[in-house]
C-alpha cells in the first residue's frame, strides 16, 4: 500500500459548533443592547407599554439575523442549517436567562413568538446572498 498524504491545507478555523455558540452570544449581546434602547423609549413614553412584547420579538429577530451573518461568514456550506442552529441557541440562551431571572415565568405566546423570531432571524440572516468574485491580480 502506498502512503497517501492529504492534499487539503490545514486550517486554523474554529469548529462549527464553536462558531454557532459565539454567534449566539453575539446575538445575545445585541439583544440586550436593543432591549435597553427599547426600554429607554418606553420610559420616555415614545413606545406604549403594551407594545413591549412585540418590541422584544422584533429585537430578538434583528439580533438573531445579525448574529447569523456573523456566524456564517466563514462557513463554506450548510449556511441555512448553521443559521437555524444559531437561532436555536439564541432562543435557549434567552429562555435560560428568563427562567433564571423569573422562576415563575410561564410559557406563553411571547415565548413562542421569541422562539419563532430567533429561528427565522437565524435562517434569514444566514441566507446566502450573491457570491463574491475572487479578485484576480494581474
Amino acid at each position: 500500500m502506498q502512503n497517501q498524504r492529504s492534499t487539503s491545507k490545514p486550517t486554523r478555523e474554529r469548529p462549527i459548533a464553536v462558531n454557532i455558540a459565539v454567534g449566539a452570544l453575539v446575538s445575545m449581546l445585541i439583544t440586550v443592547l436593543l432591549l435597553m434602547i427599547l426600554s429607554a423609549f418606553t420610559s420616555f413614553g415614545k413606545v406604549p407599554e403594551n407594545m413591549m412584547g412585540y418590541g422584544v420579538v422584533i429585537c430578538v429577530f434583528l439580533s438573531s439575523a445579525l448574529g447569523a451573518r456573523f456566524t456564517v461568514r466563514r462557513a463554506a456550506d450548510k449556511k441555512l442549517l448553521i443559521g437555524f442552529c444559531q437561532g436555536l441557541f439564541l432562543f435557549l440562551f434567552v429562555f435560560a436567562v428568563g427562567r433564571a431571572a423569573f422562576a415563575d415565568a410561564k410559557l406563553g405566546l411571547t415565548t413562542l413568538g421569541i422562539m419563532i423570531a430567533a429561528l427565522l432571524g437565524g435562517i434569514l440572516g444566514s441566507y446566502p446572498g450573491k457570491k463574491r468574485r475572487k479578485k484576480v491580480r494581474r
